[in-house]
Protein backbone atom coordinates (compact mmCIF):
# COMPACT_ATOMS: atom_id res chain seq x y z
CA UNK A 1 0.00 0.00 0.00
CA UNK A 2 1.33 3.56 -1.04
CA UNK A 3 2.22 5.45 1.91
CA UNK A 4 2.04 9.61 2.30
CA UNK A 5 6.10 9.29 2.61
CA UNK A 6 6.63 7.28 -0.68
CA UNK A 7 4.57 9.92 -2.92
CA UNK A 8 6.17 12.79 -1.42
CA UNK A 9 9.40 11.40 -2.14
CA UNK A 10 8.57 10.34 -5.72
CA UNK A 11 7.50 14.13 -6.31
CA UNK A 12 10.81 15.43 -4.81
CA UNK A 13 13.15 12.86 -7.04
CA UNK A 14 10.53 13.72 -9.76
CA UNK A 15 11.78 17.42 -9.25
CA UNK A 16 15.35 17.27 -8.35
CA UNK A 17 16.15 15.46 -11.42
CA UNK A 18 16.49 11.60 -9.59
CA UNK A 19 15.05 8.24 -10.36
CA UNK A 20 11.60 7.84 -9.87
CA UNK A 21 10.41 5.25 -7.44
CA UNK A 22 8.30 4.64 -10.60
CA UNK A 23 10.66 3.68 -13.23
CA UNK A 24 13.02 0.42 -12.05
CA UNK A 25 16.34 1.02 -13.13
CA UNK A 26 16.95 -2.35 -14.22
CA UNK A 27 13.57 -1.44 -16.77
CA UNK A 28 14.75 1.68 -17.88
CA UNK A 29 18.22 0.62 -19.33
CA UNK A 30 16.63 -2.22 -21.01
CA UNK A 31 13.67 -0.50 -22.59
CA UNK A 32 13.29 -1.88 -25.95
CA UNK A 33 17.10 -1.04 -26.44
CA UNK A 34 17.75 -4.09 -28.47
CA UNK A 35 15.28 -2.56 -30.76
CA UNK A 36 16.58 1.04 -30.67
CA UNK A 37 20.06 -0.23 -31.18
CA UNK A 38 18.74 -2.37 -34.45
CA UNK A 39 16.81 0.35 -35.95
CA UNK A 40 19.73 3.35 -34.87
CA UNK A 41 21.86 0.72 -36.88
CA UNK A 42 19.42 0.57 -39.79
CA UNK A 43 19.77 4.54 -39.36
CA UNK A 44 23.35 4.51 -40.04
CA UNK A 45 23.91 2.16 -42.62
CA UNK A 46 24.68 4.33 -45.77
CA UNK A 47 22.10 3.84 -48.42
CA UNK A 48 24.14 3.11 -51.57
CA UNK A 49 23.75 4.44 -55.03
CA UNK A 50 20.45 2.43 -56.78
CA UNK A 51 19.87 0.55 -53.31
CA UNK A 52 16.05 0.81 -51.61
CA UNK A 53 16.02 2.57 -48.68
CA UNK A 54 14.62 -1.19 -47.50
CA UNK A 55 18.06 -2.97 -48.20
CA UNK A 56 19.87 -0.40 -46.30
CA UNK A 57 17.77 -0.97 -43.01
CA UNK A 58 18.43 -4.38 -43.02
CA UNK A 59 22.20 -3.62 -43.08
CA UNK A 60 24.12 -4.19 -39.57
CA UNK A 61 27.30 -1.93 -38.60
CA UNK A 62 30.45 -4.22 -38.78
CA UNK A 63 33.21 -1.57 -38.91
CA UNK A 64 35.80 -4.17 -37.83
CA UNK A 65 34.82 -6.65 -40.71
CA UNK A 66 34.58 -9.56 -38.53
CA UNK A 67 31.42 -10.60 -39.34
CA UNK A 68 29.97 -10.18 -36.01
CA UNK A 69 28.33 -6.52 -36.21
CA UNK A 70 29.37 -5.20 -33.33
CA UNK A 71 32.85 -3.26 -34.59
CA UNK A 72 34.89 -4.67 -31.64
CA UNK A 73 37.08 -7.30 -33.74
CA UNK A 74 36.52 -10.58 -31.97
CA UNK A 75 33.83 -12.12 -33.60
CA UNK A 76 31.43 -12.79 -30.80
CA UNK A 77 29.15 -10.35 -30.61
CA UNK A 78 29.24 -8.63 -27.74
CA UNK A 79 30.82 -5.58 -28.68
CA UNK A 80 34.16 -5.78 -26.22
CA UNK A 81 33.96 -4.09 -23.10
CA UNK A 82 30.16 -3.28 -23.73
CA UNK A 83 29.22 -6.49 -23.92
CA UNK A 84 27.71 -6.98 -20.57
CA UNK A 85 25.80 -4.01 -21.34
CA UNK A 86 24.16 -5.35 -24.84
CA UNK A 87 23.65 -8.79 -23.29
CA UNK A 88 21.78 -7.05 -20.38
CA UNK A 89 19.54 -5.40 -23.58
CA UNK A 90 19.21 -8.37 -25.87
CA UNK A 91 17.18 -9.94 -22.64
CA UNK A 92 15.32 -7.03 -21.72
CA UNK A 93 14.33 -5.64 -24.87
CA UNK A 94 11.51 -7.51 -26.19
CA UNK A 95 9.50 -7.50 -22.78
CA UNK A 96 10.52 -3.62 -21.79
CA UNK A 97 9.19 -2.89 -24.74
CA UNK A 98 5.78 -4.89 -24.37
CA UNK A 99 5.83 -3.73 -21.15
CA UNK A 100 5.87 0.16 -21.90
CA UNK A 101 3.41 0.20 -24.39
CA UNK A 102 0.93 -2.80 -22.87
CA UNK A 103 -1.67 0.09 -22.31
CA UNK A 104 -1.96 0.10 -26.26
CA UNK A 105 -5.24 -1.38 -27.94
CA UNK A 106 -4.39 -5.01 -28.44
CA UNK A 107 -4.15 -5.93 -32.23
CA UNK A 108 -4.59 -3.00 -33.49
CA UNK A 109 -1.56 -1.84 -35.79
CA UNK A 110 -1.59 1.36 -34.30
CA UNK A 111 1.13 3.28 -37.29
CA UNK A 112 -0.63 6.72 -36.75
CA UNK A 113 1.81 8.18 -33.73
CA UNK A 114 2.02 11.54 -35.77
CA UNK A 115 -1.17 12.74 -34.72
CA UNK A 116 -1.50 11.87 -30.67
CA UNK A 117 1.83 10.29 -29.73
CA UNK A 118 2.31 8.00 -27.31
CA UNK A 119 3.58 7.58 -23.98
CA UNK A 120 5.35 5.09 -22.54
CA UNK A 121 4.53 3.48 -19.14
CA UNK A 122 7.56 4.33 -16.61
CA UNK A 123 7.03 8.30 -18.03
CA UNK A 124 3.34 8.14 -17.21
CA UNK A 125 3.98 6.58 -13.71
CA UNK A 126 6.29 9.85 -12.70
CA UNK A 127 3.17 11.92 -14.11
CA UNK A 128 0.79 9.79 -11.86
CA UNK A 129 3.20 10.15 -9.09
CA UNK A 130 3.32 13.70 -9.02
CA UNK A 131 -0.76 13.87 -9.52
CA UNK A 132 -1.47 11.91 -6.49
CA UNK A 133 1.24 14.13 -4.80
CA UNK A 134 -0.81 16.96 -5.88
CA UNK A 135 -4.08 14.85 -4.76
CA UNK A 136 -3.17 14.62 -1.32
CA UNK A 137 -0.59 17.87 -0.40
CA UNK A 138 -1.69 20.29 -2.95
CA UNK A 139 -1.05 23.51 -1.32
CA UNK A 140 2.23 21.68 -0.35
CA UNK A 141 2.88 21.37 -4.33
CA UNK A 142 2.02 24.66 -5.09
CA UNK A 143 4.34 26.99 -3.00
CA UNK A 144 7.25 25.97 -4.08
CA UNK A 145 7.60 22.36 -5.95
CA UNK A 146 5.48 23.41 -9.26
CA UNK A 147 7.63 26.30 -10.36
CA UNK A 148 10.94 24.22 -9.54
CA UNK A 149 9.29 21.29 -11.68
CA UNK A 150 8.19 23.64 -14.08
CA UNK A 151 11.39 25.49 -14.16
CA UNK A 152 13.46 21.81 -14.69
CA UNK A 153 11.44 20.64 -17.36
CA UNK A 154 12.47 23.88 -19.10
CA UNK A 155 15.51 23.69 -18.33
CA UNK A 156 15.42 20.00 -20.27
CA UNK A 157 13.82 21.41 -23.03
CA UNK A 158 16.25 24.54 -23.55
CA UNK A 159 19.08 21.93 -23.57
CA UNK A 160 17.53 19.48 -26.26
CA UNK A 161 16.88 23.30 -28.82
CA UNK A 162 19.94 25.17 -27.64
CA UNK A 163 18.37 28.23 -26.66
CA UNK A 164 18.50 30.34 -23.46
CA UNK A 165 16.24 29.03 -20.81
CA UNK A 166 14.89 32.51 -20.32
CA UNK A 167 13.38 32.09 -23.98
CA UNK A 168 11.51 28.93 -23.54
CA UNK A 169 8.29 28.03 -21.87
CA UNK A 170 6.07 25.53 -21.32
CA UNK A 171 2.06 25.54 -22.05
CA UNK A 172 -1.01 22.69 -23.32
CA UNK A 173 -0.59 22.65 -27.37
CA UNK A 174 1.09 23.98 -30.56
CA UNK A 175 -2.94 25.67 -30.94
CA UNK A 176 -2.36 27.80 -27.81
CA UNK A 177 1.16 28.96 -28.71
CA UNK A 178 -0.32 29.40 -31.69
CA UNK A 179 -3.43 31.14 -30.34
CA UNK A 180 -0.82 33.28 -28.05
CA UNK A 181 0.71 34.92 -31.16
CA UNK A 182 -2.53 35.42 -32.85
CA UNK A 183 -3.22 37.62 -29.99
CA UNK A 184 -0.26 39.79 -30.14
CA UNK A 185 -1.13 40.55 -33.94
CA UNK A 186 -4.40 41.39 -33.09
CA UNK A 187 -3.01 44.11 -30.29
CA UNK A 188 -0.75 45.04 -33.03
CA UNK A 189 -3.04 46.56 -35.56
CA UNK A 190 -5.73 47.11 -32.62
CA UNK A 191 -3.07 49.55 -31.37
CA UNK A 192 -1.43 51.15 -34.46
CA UNK A 193 1.57 49.02 -34.49
CA UNK A 194 0.55 47.44 -38.05
CA UNK A 195 -1.62 49.43 -40.56
CA UNK A 196 -4.65 48.14 -42.06
CA UNK A 197 -4.19 45.57 -45.09
CA UNK A 198 -0.98 44.43 -43.80
CA UNK A 199 -0.53 41.00 -44.36
CA UNK A 200 -0.21 37.29 -42.75
CA UNK A 201 1.27 34.42 -44.96
CA UNK A 202 0.27 30.97 -44.52
CA UNK A 203 0.29 27.73 -46.84
CA UNK A 204 -2.65 26.00 -48.17
CA UNK A 205 -1.23 23.01 -45.44
CA UNK A 206 -1.03 24.85 -42.43
CA UNK A 207 -2.33 23.14 -39.70
CA UNK A 208 -6.22 23.91 -39.69
CA UNK A 209 -6.54 25.21 -36.12
CA UNK A 210 -3.04 27.20 -36.39
CA UNK A 211 -4.58 28.94 -39.93
CA UNK A 212 -7.49 29.68 -38.13
CA UNK A 213 -6.69 31.25 -35.05
CA UNK A 214 -4.79 33.76 -37.33
CA UNK A 215 -7.28 34.16 -39.78
CA UNK A 216 -9.65 34.97 -36.32
CA UNK A 217 -7.96 37.27 -34.42
CA UNK A 218 -5.80 39.08 -37.69
CA UNK A 219 -8.79 39.18 -40.02
CA UNK A 220 -11.62 41.00 -37.74
CA UNK A 221 -8.57 43.59 -36.70
CA UNK A 222 -8.22 44.62 -39.80
CA UNK A 223 -5.05 42.14 -41.15
CA UNK A 224 -5.17 40.66 -44.44
CA UNK A 225 -4.35 36.55 -44.57
CA UNK A 226 -2.64 35.62 -48.02
CA UNK A 227 -2.22 32.00 -48.69
CA UNK A 228 1.26 30.52 -50.59
CA UNK A 229 -0.12 27.60 -52.87
CA UNK A 230 2.50 25.34 -52.03
CA UNK A 231 2.58 21.57 -54.01
CA UNK A 232 1.53 18.11 -53.67
CA UNK A 233 2.89 15.76 -54.19
CA UNK A 234 6.47 17.34 -54.48
CA UNK A 235 9.88 16.41 -55.97
CA UNK A 236 12.25 18.23 -54.32
CA UNK A 237 12.93 21.25 -51.81
CA UNK A 238 13.33 23.33 -54.49
CA UNK A 239 10.21 23.08 -55.96
CA UNK A 240 8.85 24.11 -52.43
CA UNK A 241 11.30 27.69 -52.06
CA UNK A 242 10.92 28.83 -56.38
CA UNK A 243 6.93 28.61 -55.31
CA UNK A 244 7.64 30.19 -52.12
CA UNK A 245 9.57 32.99 -53.93
CA UNK A 246 7.06 33.72 -56.52
CA UNK A 247 4.62 33.91 -54.20
CA UNK A 248 6.53 36.35 -52.20
CA UNK A 249 7.17 38.46 -56.07
CA UNK A 250 3.70 38.34 -56.40
CA UNK A 251 2.33 39.21 -52.66
CA UNK A 252 4.80 42.34 -53.61
CA UNK A 253 3.97 43.51 -56.63
CA UNK A 254 -0.06 43.23 -55.89
CA UNK A 255 0.34 45.16 -52.50
CA UNK A 256 3.90 47.71 -52.57
CA UNK A 257 2.13 49.48 -49.91
CA UNK A 258 1.33 46.42 -47.20
CA UNK A 259 3.96 45.07 -45.32
CA UNK A 260 3.94 40.96 -44.09
CA UNK A 261 4.00 41.28 -40.51
CA UNK A 262 4.03 37.70 -39.92
CA UNK A 263 4.94 34.68 -42.17
CA UNK A 264 3.10 31.17 -40.44
CA UNK A 265 4.67 28.00 -41.53
CA UNK A 266 4.99 24.31 -40.49
CA UNK A 267 8.77 22.80 -39.74
CA UNK A 268 7.12 19.08 -41.06
CA UNK A 269 3.40 19.58 -42.46
CA UNK A 270 0.98 17.07 -41.02
CA UNK A 271 -1.03 16.43 -43.84
CA UNK A 272 0.19 15.88 -46.01
CA UNK A 273 3.37 15.21 -44.33
CA UNK A 274 6.66 16.45 -45.56
CA UNK A 275 9.67 18.54 -44.25
CA UNK A 276 10.04 22.04 -45.26
CA UNK A 277 13.45 23.80 -45.89
CA UNK A 278 12.80 26.02 -43.05
CA UNK A 279 16.05 27.15 -42.72
CA UNK A 280 15.88 28.90 -46.87
CA UNK A 281 12.75 29.85 -45.94
CA UNK A 282 13.32 32.07 -43.34
CA UNK A 283 16.20 33.48 -45.38
CA UNK A 284 13.90 33.91 -48.02
CA UNK A 285 11.39 35.92 -46.01
CA UNK A 286 13.91 38.19 -44.51
CA UNK A 287 15.01 39.13 -47.59
CA UNK A 288 11.74 40.18 -48.73
CA UNK A 289 11.36 42.33 -45.67
CA UNK A 290 8.99 39.91 -43.91
CA UNK A 291 8.82 41.15 -40.45
CA UNK A 292 8.32 38.37 -38.05
CA UNK A 293 8.41 34.49 -38.86
CA UNK A 294 6.03 31.84 -36.63
CA UNK A 295 7.19 28.32 -36.99
CA UNK A 296 4.79 25.61 -36.27
CA UNK A 297 7.11 22.71 -35.55
CA UNK A 298 4.59 20.61 -33.81
CA UNK A 299 6.38 17.33 -34.93
CA UNK A 300 9.96 18.78 -34.72
CA UNK A 301 10.93 17.91 -31.45
CA UNK A 302 12.36 14.44 -31.45
CA UNK A 303 12.18 14.42 -35.26
CA UNK A 304 14.71 16.70 -36.44
CA UNK A 305 18.15 18.16 -34.60
CA UNK A 306 16.66 21.94 -33.56
CA UNK A 307 18.84 24.85 -33.01
CA UNK A 308 16.88 28.25 -32.18
CA UNK A 309 19.93 30.22 -33.07
CA UNK A 310 20.31 28.90 -36.45
CA UNK A 311 16.62 28.75 -37.26
CA UNK A 312 16.72 31.74 -36.72
CA UNK A 313 12.35 32.32 -36.04
CA UNK A 314 11.16 34.79 -33.74
CA UNK A 315 8.65 32.05 -32.64
CA UNK A 316 8.97 27.97 -32.49
CA UNK A 317 6.99 25.70 -30.83
CA UNK A 318 6.71 22.10 -30.49
CA UNK A 319 4.70 19.54 -29.27
CA UNK A 320 6.51 17.03 -26.55
CA UNK A 321 3.51 14.40 -26.87
CA UNK A 322 3.97 13.94 -30.14
CA UNK A 323 7.85 12.38 -30.58
CA UNK A 324 9.27 12.84 -27.36
CA UNK A 325 7.21 10.97 -25.18
CA UNK A 326 5.49 13.28 -23.13
CA UNK A 327 2.19 12.63 -21.46
CA UNK A 328 -0.94 14.46 -23.33
CA UNK A 329 -0.69 17.27 -23.22
CA UNK A 330 2.93 19.47 -23.61
CA UNK A 331 4.41 22.02 -25.42
CA UNK A 332 7.16 24.15 -25.21
CA UNK A 333 7.45 27.71 -27.13
CA UNK A 334 10.97 29.32 -28.30
CA UNK A 335 10.46 33.27 -28.13
CA UNK A 336 13.37 35.69 -29.55
CA UNK A 337 14.22 38.02 -26.16
CA UNK A 338 12.41 40.66 -27.88
CA UNK A 339 8.90 39.88 -28.38
CA UNK A 340 8.77 38.18 -24.86
CA UNK A 341 7.49 41.45 -23.26
CA UNK A 342 4.21 41.86 -25.83
CA UNK A 343 3.33 38.15 -24.91
CA UNK A 344 0.75 36.79 -22.78
CA UNK A 345 -1.35 33.85 -22.28
CA UNK A 346 -4.77 33.62 -24.15
CA UNK A 347 -6.09 32.70 -20.68
CA UNK A 348 -6.15 35.40 -18.13
CA UNK A 349 -5.32 34.54 -14.57
CA UNK A 350 -3.36 35.64 -11.27
CA UNK A 351 0.04 36.04 -12.89
CA UNK A 352 -0.94 38.46 -15.58
CA UNK A 353 1.70 41.39 -16.46
CA UNK A 354 4.12 39.15 -14.50
CA UNK A 355 6.13 38.32 -18.15
CA UNK A 356 4.76 35.10 -19.94
CA UNK A 357 6.78 32.33 -18.26
CA UNK A 358 5.29 33.22 -15.25
CA UNK A 359 1.85 33.41 -16.66
CA UNK A 360 1.88 30.16 -18.61
CA UNK A 361 2.75 28.48 -14.85
CA UNK A 362 0.01 29.22 -13.54
CA UNK A 363 -3.36 29.26 -15.64
CA UNK A 364 -5.56 28.85 -12.84
CA UNK A 365 -6.27 25.51 -10.95
CA UNK A 366 -5.42 22.77 -13.35
CA UNK A 367 -3.35 19.43 -14.10
CA UNK A 368 0.07 20.51 -14.51
CA UNK A 369 1.77 16.64 -14.17
CA UNK A 370 2.31 16.69 -18.03
CA UNK A 371 4.37 19.48 -18.25
CA UNK A 372 6.64 18.63 -14.87
CA UNK A 373 6.61 15.34 -16.49
CA UNK A 374 8.74 16.27 -19.63
CA UNK A 375 12.14 15.39 -18.27
CA UNK A 376 10.91 11.84 -17.75
CA UNK A 377 10.23 11.64 -21.27
CA UNK A 378 13.43 13.41 -22.56
CA UNK A 379 15.06 10.63 -20.52
CA UNK A 380 13.42 7.87 -21.60
CA UNK A 381 14.52 9.08 -25.33
CA UNK A 382 18.08 8.82 -24.00
CA UNK A 383 17.97 5.89 -22.03
CA UNK A 384 16.22 3.70 -25.21
CA UNK A 385 18.25 4.99 -28.08
CA UNK A 386 21.53 6.59 -26.62
CA UNK A 387 20.58 10.05 -28.01
CA UNK A 388 18.36 12.32 -29.80
CA UNK A 389 19.73 12.06 -32.98
CA UNK A 390 19.69 7.83 -33.40
CA UNK A 391 16.69 7.75 -32.24
CA UNK A 392 14.76 10.43 -35.07
CA UNK A 393 17.28 8.44 -37.63
CA UNK A 394 16.08 5.30 -36.97
CA UNK A 395 12.80 6.04 -37.32
CA UNK A 396 13.25 8.04 -40.33
CA UNK A 397 14.78 5.02 -42.09
CA UNK A 398 12.24 2.57 -40.90
CA UNK A 399 9.51 4.67 -42.08
CA UNK A 400 10.74 5.09 -45.69
CA UNK A 401 11.40 1.52 -45.70
CA UNK A 402 8.10 0.73 -45.07
CA UNK A 403 6.74 3.17 -47.39
CA UNK A 404 8.91 1.77 -50.31
CA UNK A 405 8.08 -1.58 -49.82
CA UNK A 406 3.81 -0.68 -49.41
CA UNK A 407 4.64 1.42 -53.20
CA UNK A 408 5.47 -1.39 -54.45
CA UNK A 409 3.43 -3.58 -53.27
CA UNK A 410 0.65 -1.16 -54.63
CA UNK A 411 2.21 -0.36 -57.68
CA UNK A 412 2.00 3.33 -56.57
CA UNK A 413 4.23 6.06 -55.41
CA UNK A 414 5.56 8.52 -52.45
CA UNK A 415 4.15 11.77 -52.24
CA UNK A 416 8.21 13.22 -51.19
CA UNK A 417 11.15 12.17 -51.75
CA UNK A 418 12.32 9.96 -48.62
CA UNK A 419 14.75 12.74 -47.49
CA UNK A 420 11.49 14.75 -47.11
CA UNK A 421 10.49 12.27 -44.58
CA UNK A 422 10.83 12.56 -40.82
CA UNK A 423 9.39 9.23 -38.95
CA UNK A 424 5.92 9.78 -41.39
CA UNK A 425 5.63 9.37 -44.95
CA UNK A 426 2.98 9.96 -47.92
CA UNK A 427 2.37 6.49 -50.18
CA UNK A 428 -0.06 7.39 -53.03
CA UNK A 429 -3.04 4.43 -52.54
CA UNK A 430 -3.82 1.83 -55.53
CA UNK A 431 -6.42 4.32 -58.13
CA UNK A 432 -9.49 1.83 -57.21
CA UNK A 433 -9.60 3.16 -53.87
CA UNK A 434 -9.81 6.96 -55.13
CA UNK A 435 -12.16 9.06 -53.34
CA UNK A 436 -14.24 12.27 -53.94
CA UNK A 437 -14.77 13.65 -50.75
CA UNK A 438 -13.78 14.52 -47.29
CA UNK A 439 -16.89 12.27 -46.30
CA UNK A 440 -15.37 9.50 -48.33
CA UNK A 441 -12.17 9.38 -46.80
CA UNK A 442 -13.73 9.23 -43.49
CA UNK A 443 -15.38 6.32 -44.53
CA UNK A 444 -12.77 4.46 -46.07
CA UNK A 445 -10.25 5.32 -42.87
CA UNK A 446 -12.94 3.65 -40.90
CA UNK A 447 -13.03 0.37 -42.56
CA UNK A 448 -9.36 0.51 -42.34
CA UNK A 449 -9.44 0.53 -38.71
CA UNK A 450 -12.91 -1.35 -37.78
CA UNK A 451 -12.77 -4.45 -40.62
CA UNK A 452 -8.48 -5.06 -40.83
CA UNK A 453 -7.74 -3.55 -37.16
CA UNK A 454 -4.97 -0.86 -38.33
CA UNK A 455 -4.93 2.74 -37.94
CA UNK A 456 -3.79 5.19 -40.53
CA UNK A 457 -4.51 8.54 -41.41
CA UNK A 458 -5.76 9.62 -44.96
CA UNK A 459 -5.55 12.44 -47.41
CA UNK A 460 -7.50 13.38 -49.97
CA UNK A 461 -5.55 15.73 -52.64
CA UNK A 462 -8.68 15.37 -55.18
CA UNK A 463 -9.31 19.11 -55.20
CA UNK A 464 -5.57 19.98 -55.70
CA UNK A 465 -4.55 20.81 -59.06
CA UNK A 466 -0.75 19.73 -58.53
CA UNK A 467 -2.07 16.23 -57.08
CA UNK A 468 -4.27 15.42 -59.81
CA UNK A 469 -2.34 16.41 -62.65
CA UNK A 470 0.47 13.57 -61.03
CA UNK A 471 0.00 10.40 -63.14
CA UNK A 472 0.89 7.11 -62.60
CA UNK A 473 1.68 5.18 -66.11
CA UNK A 474 0.32 1.50 -66.05
CA UNK A 475 -1.08 -0.53 -68.79
CA UNK A 476 -0.58 2.09 -71.46
CA UNK A 477 -3.54 4.39 -69.66
CA UNK A 478 -3.22 6.96 -67.33
CA UNK A 479 -4.63 6.74 -63.65
CA UNK A 480 -5.59 9.93 -61.14
CA UNK A 481 -4.61 9.14 -57.80
CA UNK A 482 -6.15 10.93 -55.22
CA UNK A 483 -6.31 9.23 -52.06
CA UNK A 484 -3.28 8.89 -50.12
CA UNK A 485 -1.77 7.07 -46.60
CA UNK A 486 0.01 8.37 -44.47
CA UNK A 487 1.97 6.24 -42.04
CA UNK A 488 4.21 6.88 -39.29
CA UNK A 489 7.01 5.11 -37.55
CA UNK A 490 7.58 4.70 -33.50
CA UNK A 491 9.67 2.29 -31.44
CA UNK A 492 6.98 0.01 -30.87
CA UNK A 493 5.74 -1.05 -34.36
CA UNK A 494 6.79 -3.59 -36.13
CA UNK A 495 7.21 -4.69 -39.42
CA UNK A 496 4.40 -7.41 -39.67
CA UNK A 497 1.64 -4.33 -39.02
CA UNK A 498 2.76 -2.82 -42.46
CA UNK A 499 2.58 -5.95 -44.09
CA UNK A 500 -1.13 -5.73 -42.28
CA UNK A 501 -1.80 -2.46 -44.01
CA UNK A 502 -0.14 -4.01 -47.13
CA UNK A 503 -2.95 -6.56 -47.60
CA UNK A 504 -5.51 -4.59 -46.59
CA UNK A 505 -4.97 -2.04 -48.76
CA UNK A 506 -4.80 -4.82 -51.08
CA UNK A 507 -8.00 -6.47 -50.26
CA UNK A 508 -9.90 -3.29 -50.43
CA UNK A 509 -8.74 -2.77 -53.70
CA UNK A 510 -9.93 -5.94 -55.07
CA UNK A 511 -13.21 -5.53 -53.54
CA UNK A 512 -13.16 -2.30 -55.20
Amino acid sequence: METQGDQHAAGELLLRGGESSARPPELVQGISALRIEELAQEGRAPRRAGESHAAAATQVDDDDGDGDGDGDGDGDGDGGEAGGAVERRKRLSVLSIEEEFRHHKPGLARLNNGSFGSCPKSVLDAQQAWSRWWLRQPDECYFGPLEQGLHRARQEVASVIHAPVEEVFLLENVTAAASMVALDVMWAFAEGRYCKGDSILVLNFTYGAVKKAFQGYSSRAGGRVFQVTIPFPVSSEEQILQTFEEALKKERDEHPSSTIRLAVFDHIISMPTMILPIRKLVKLCRSYGVENIFIDGAHGIGNLELNMEDIDADFYTSNLHKWMFAPTTAAFVHCKAKHLARLHHPIISHLYGNGIVAECSWVGTRDYSALVAVPEAIQFVKDIAGSLEQYSNANHCKVVAMAEMLASAWGTFLGTPPEMCAAMAMIALPSPLNVHSPAELLSLRRRIREEYGVEVHLFFAGNSPQAISDEAESGGRLRIITTYVRISHQIYNTTDEYIQLRDAINDLALKA
